[in-house]
């Protein structure tokens, strides 16, 4: 690795350099400047610039720039753009061999055009427009376009943004930004807020967004008045198709295989009818003569219990296998552009894009373990559990989007947005190994179907009132349901010290659990902005705001367990498959039943509803930019829980949580020339318990052996945030920034575990403080300067430091990093378009430092020994990716990811004191297993 870090440091070097000395060239006879409106000193795309007399001029850039080539002499610039009043420069003098630079101020032109409807929007979907937003833009902030999408083949919205600056991902769809985990992020769509996806944390799963289905995504890292409170790593707004103004049909199909999946024998647990569109068809669902809840009193309720164990699940246990390659996976996508005329000159220009997805994943003999507090006298680990997975795991996925836009007149637009995402994975894990603590060998499965469905829709409006005022609008509705129906697992055991014993179902250990969360967020924004008369050479703008949000969530579970009437007729039971277990001549209560084992507190309502309004004025001052204000908010969150866990006890508590804060932020900005220029912002932030993280209930992991229970008595955290970055732009497309940042967190909420009756028990907690210190580098660079024609390169790495700290007097926590923060990450893209544009490859690396993703503990009443932190090791990732243009209609891309197929791979650090006084460090395996490598291909025709 130090070679190829070297590398990668004296290529980043000689960029640096080269992209100083672009910027600076010079010794051509030329005329070169920038066109901007005189009013807001915003540069204008397309301006014409003409020399007057000769047939010779240009447009402007992305920039607002321009460069005419010229012999020398004197000349006069005619000037002209669309609504704009035309200008003629001075006399500009051409000396040979120097270039002259003039810079040009349009003024609006104060007439009404009744003959001409303009209406312009920018659009990011292109790595130069995104540039230039960014460049624009008074507040830190990073994106990708759809054009870079289209560059790495990213197939959803998890995959896109790790391309960002300082962005990882956990979990394969949760993000963590500048070293924190999702809980510090927000997510927005389409300017409006998205619900949680998950039942334990408040995190938006990337997974579920199509690629095909994004314009950008963009993250502001500095707070604004303007945006919510709620967030200290970034604030992600994903922006779907926009509505196009021309007609067109895209449609594709892709397929795919991975060298661990395909071409090997695959096993999956019971189908549904439904299950290839991702939705559940309710055969794995509870019948309806299962009561609310179940009378287990069998002396009492026979009849009943005998009729539920019977008929009321899906008692088909039974497993299939084949071979995988008979099923690769597939991909199917449409977009859909159309101008639709209305009537007296106006029209309604749509997008509609539907996409499907089926594939299959199997991880095969993950190492999985449950590790306890390091044995120091004998220098080993202290196995909990001990086990060999393999999991394989079937998805389908369906989703749609439809955006219009219809423009009311020149001035003014309302927009509508819908995008709906359906996903249903079917995963069948099956596990043997041994329960080291009770001295068991063990084999277990667990059936799991989860169904995820998400969906968004805002209704905007964007008017420019006159010259100096803009109002916009926007009423959002999202939708998030997560359901798993019927999660199945059987264990089955004999004593470590009999192998030669038959194993033998634990029937209380047989269970079946029905999960449903519903979260619902229905939310409305207003915004107005106002250019204050100038002052001298002072143009200020006035922004005043308001938003509001209400958001509520219903998570319900039913639990069961299997009962053996052990008769001497019954004991053979516990020895046969599932398939002699589970019928009906063995169900009643005379022989094998259902009993309810549902606990009222492990299920909760809650709601909260958010006020707002910020004030906030921009002063731009000759080179520099002030933008300051502040945001109120009002946060009332209530969490409505059961006092009892008895099923027939339905008294509840409700809990409120209210508080009013004040959040000042300022984002400064100094031009140095036009193509560089330094930022420095800082504002104030919060992080809020979740729903999930104050109420009591309880939910049992199978993937990570534990219990999983919220803490009532959490606490606000409240984080101070500054960001200083150097931006520089030396030419169209091209770019560096490198940023500082720094915060610091009062009561910062973190994940943590401990020891409970041989095993562990997950939970939240605040800590004291933490701080967190970082540096971003990103880099978008032509290689042209190397003679490496139609070659770029993007680099985007980060290095940051945290810690966590806590208060002397407890005993059981450590000062740490933050929980999911890697020391460093690092993403670069080599990539080469030909000069025909009908060819694009790409060579993708990525890797992130080490990180913790489980947060250890010491142990009660022994202060040396610890229970270790979790940590993910760093993997080193390269993905290859192409597009071929095989005619107008028809191009052809393709994706070799993960070639170098590294182990995924989580350990547990045991760090004591010897007998002899010498500090020793473990490492201990919690898991590790390997993904395998993927390659893809698709077609698509546009028409």
């Amino acid at each position: 690795m130090r070679s190829f870090d070297l590398k990668v440091a004296l290529l980043f070097l000689i960029t640096f350099l080269s992209l100083n000395a672009s910027s600076q060239q010079g010794g051509r006879c030329t005329i070169k400047g920038v066109v901007k409106d005189k009013v807001t000193s915003e540069t204008l795309i397309g301006a014409n610039v003409a020399i007057k007399g000769l047939p010779k001029g240009s447009t402007t850039n992305i920039n607002g720039e321009f460069e005419i080539a010229v012999t020398p002499g004197t000349y006069v610039l005619v000037v002209s753009y669309i609504s704009y009043n035309k200008v003629e420069t001075e006399k500009i003098r051409v000396v040979a061999g120097k270039p002259s630079e003039v810079n040009i101020l349009l003024e609006p032109e104060s007439k009404a055009i009744d003959a001409v409807v303009v209406s312009r929007k920018r659009r990011a979907n292109t790595e130069m427009s995104m540039i230039t937003t960014m460049k624009a833009s008074s507040l830190v902030m990073s994106g990708v376009s759809s054009q870079q999408i289209a560059k790495t083949q990213d197939r959803d919205a998890s995959e896109v943004v790790r391309r960002i600056p300082g962005i990882s991902i956990i979990d394969g769809k949760f993000i963590v930004i500048r070293g924190l985990s999702q809980r510090y992020n927000n997510v927005w769509m389409n300017g409006a807020a998205v619900p949680s996806s998950e039942s334990d944390s408040r995190a938006f799963s990337f997974d579920m967004i199509p690629s095909s289905q994004l314009e950008n995504i963009t993250v502001v890292k500095s707070p604004a008045p303007e945006y919510p409170a709620d967030f200290s790593g970034g604030f992600v707004q994903i922006n779907t198709k926009d509505a196009s103004e021309s007609n067109s049909l895209e449609l594709s199909y892709g397929t795919g295989i991975n060298d661990q999946t395909q071409f090997k024998s695959f096993r999956v647990a019971p189908t549904g009818g439904l299950d290839f569109l991702g939705f559940d068809d309710g055969t794995r669902s509870l019948k309806g003569i299962v009561p609310y809840r179940l009378n287990n009193d069998a002396a009492s309720n026979a009849s009943q219990i005998n009729e539920v164990t019977r008929n009321g699940f899906n008692n088909d246990w039974s497993i299939d296998s084949y071979k995988s390659f008979k099923r690769p996976d597939q991909r199917f996508s449409l977009m859909l552009n159309r101008k639709i005329g209305v009537g007296d000159d106006r029209n309604i220009n749509l997008s509609f894009a539907a996409n499907y997805s089926n594939s299959y994943k199997a991880l095969h003999n993950i190492e999985n373990a449950l590790i306890g507090s390091y044995d120091i006298v004998n220098d080993r680990p202290n196995y909990f559990f001990k086990y060999t997975d393999n999991q394989y795991n079937a998805e389908s996925k369906v989703g749609a989007m439809l955006n219009l836009t219809y423009a009311l007149s020149s001035k003014s637009s309302i927009q509508l947005r819908n995008v709906i995402n359906q996903s249903g994975r079917n995963r069948l894990t099956e596990r043997v190994g041994e329960q080291l603590n009770s001295g068991y060998y063990q084999e277990k499965q667990e059936f799991l179907y989860t169904s995820r469905l998400t969906y968004s829709g805002q209704l905007s409006g964007n008017h420019n009132l006159d010259e100096k005022g803009k109002f916009d609008w926007n009423l959002g509705y999202s939708l998030s349901n997560k359901n798993q129906p019927d999660r199945r697992t059987i264990s089955r055991d004999r004593n470590i010290n009999n192998p030669n014993e038959p194993l033998e179902i634990d029937f209380n250990d047989t269970k079946r659990l029905f999960v449903d969360l519903n979260e619902n967020v229905y939310s409305g924004a207003a915004n107005y902005q106002y250019r204050i008369t100038r002052l001298g050479s002072i143009l200020p703008t006035l922004k005043l705001g308001a938003y509001g949000e209400y958001k509520n969530r219903d998570y319900n579970t039913r639990s069961f367990y299997y009962i053996l009437n052990e008769t001497s007729a019954n004991q053979s039971l516990k020895y046969q498959s599932n398939e002699e277990v589970f019928q009906q001549s063995n169900f009643g209560t005379s022989s094998i039943y259902a009993y309810e084992d549902t606990r009222n507190t492990d299920n909760y309502k809650a709601d909260n509803t958010l006020g707002a309004g910020y004030v906030g004025i921009n002063i731009p001052i000759k080179k520099f930019n002030i933008y300051g204000g502040v945001r109120f908010e009002n946060n009332r969150m209530s969490v409505t829980k059961y006092v009892s866990m008895d099923p027939t006890d339905f008294s509840t508590k409700k809990t409120s949580y209210t508080k009013s804060d004040l959040f000042p932020s300022l984002n400064t900005s100094y031009n140095i020339s036009d193509k560089q220029l330094v930022r420095l912002a800082y504002g104030a932030t919060v992080n809020r318990p979740e729903f999930r993280e104050l109420s009591p209930s309880t939910y049992y992991d199978f993937e990570l052996f534990s219990f999983v229970k919220g803490n009532e008595n959490l606490k606000t955290s409240y984080i101070q945030n500054v960001d200083l970055r150097y931006e520089v732009y030396p030419t169209p497309g091209e770019m560096l920034s490198v940023a500082l940042f720094y915060k610091n967190f009062k009561d910062p909420i973190e994940s943590t575990y401990f020891e409970n009756a041989g095993g562990y028990t997950y939970s939240y907690t605040n800590a004291k403080s933490a701080n967190n210190l970082g540096v971003e580098v990103d880099m978008k660079k032509d290689l042209g300067w190397l003679g490496m024609k139609n070659f770029s390169l993007s680099v985007n790495a980060a290095y940051i430091y945290s810690r966590v700290e806590f208060d002397k007097g407890n005993t059981l926590e450590h000062s740490r990093p933050m929980q999911g923060q890697s020391p460093y990450l690092v993403n670069t893209g080599l990539f080469y378009q030909n000069s025909k544009n009908t060819l694009t490859c790409g060579l993708l690396y990525n890797v992130i430092g080490e990180r913790i993703v489980g947060v250890g503990r010491r142990v009660e009443g022994n202060p040396n020994i610890s229970v270790p932190d979790i940590y993910e090791r760093p993997r080193n990732l390269i993905d290859f990716t192409f597009n071929v243009k095989l005619s107008k209609y028809i191009n052809l891309s393709g994706a070799a990811k993960n070639l170098l197929n590294e182990d995924v791979v989580l350990e547990q650090k045991a760090e004591f004191t010897d007998a002899s006084g010498v500090s020793q460090t473990r490492n201990q395996v919690k898991q590790k297993y390997n993904p395998g490598r993927s390659y893809s291909l698709s077609l698509g025709i546009r028409l």
